[in-house]
């Protein structure tokens, strides 16, 4: 049995009715909407509990995709990241995202 509060559900949901090519704004609206605190707020079709995990995900899913998309942007896997670390506008370029060596450092305890 499905859960309504699964991410999956929700985004297949907004999708259909908004199109595939709008479905990335899923997030945004729920990030922007002043008041998080009942289920449905700001129209979302995210329950209140489901937005406040929905943040740190989203982050570390997008931290991710600038390492891996520094570090390994000759694995066919990453290649579609490659624009977010060399475009001028790519949103990685707002981090300091370390290479694979610093990470290699600190599982070694430098």
């Amino acid at each position: 049995m499905k859960k309504s509060t699964n991410l999956l559900p929700v985004l297949m949901r907004y999708t259909k009715a908004v199109g595939e090519g709008q479905n990335h704004k899923l997030i945004g609206e729920v990030i922007t909407c002043p008041d998080r605190s009942a289920e449905g707020s700001c129209g979302s079709p995210l329950k209140a509990e489901t937005q406040h995990y929905t943040y740190p995900v989203l982050a570390q899913h997008l931290l991710a995709v600038c390492y891996y998309a520094q570090n390994y942007r000759d694995e066919a896997a990453f290649k579609p990241w490659i624009s977010y670390v060399t475009d001028t506008d790519g949103y990685c370029r707002q981090f300091k995202i370390p290479n694979k060596a610093d990470v290699a450092g600190w599982k070694k305890g430098g």
